[in-house]
């Protein structure tokens, strides 16, 4: 059941606000002719150290992909649709590691920017950010006839 709930929470509402004119849920980002649905961020991190800021503003759901946004160039360049997986942790000694998936193949260059992205975090203690990012060409907004 929580891997269910936690597939529910992360993949699939992201997945239904990309299907929506406007999403309900998730941020989104207008990148001209793209969209880009940012899911839920999830962070993984140990309870007994406080977590600390590591930019300008408050972490939130658009830290992971906007800081490794040059290496989704390709991807925004394009058009179709597209699933990222991003995937970044860091150990107690402030080691990096990272995993990127683009349509659920292994996205070598995303890897290297979240591995460079994590070693921007302050040390604190183990911390681990998971996000799905979706990529699509913009929706049309719905024409209502006017009376």
């Amino acid at each position: 059941m929580t891997g269910f709930r936690q597939w529910y929470e992360g993949d699939f509402i992201t997945l239904l606000d990309a299907v929506r004119e406007r999403g309900a849920a998730c941020m989104e980002l207008s990148l001209g002719k793209r969209r880009v649905t940012l899911g839920p961020l999830i962070l993984g991190r140990q309870l007994d150290v406080p977590l600390l800021d590591d930019s300008d503003h408050p972490l939130c759901a658009c830290c992971v992909f906007t800081k490794t946004i040059d290496a989704f160039q390709p991807l925004l360049n394009s058009s179709g649709f597209h699933a990222v997986r991003l995937y970044a942790a860091r150990d107690q000694h402030g080691r990096s590691i990272a995993d990127c998936r683009v349509d659920g193949e292994d996205f070598p260059i995303g890897q290297k920017a979240l591995i460079e992205y994590a070693r921007t975090w302050k040390v604190a203690g183990v911390e681990s950010r998971k996000q799905y990012v979706l990529i699509q060409d913009s929706i049309p907004p719905l024409t209502h006839p006017v009376p």
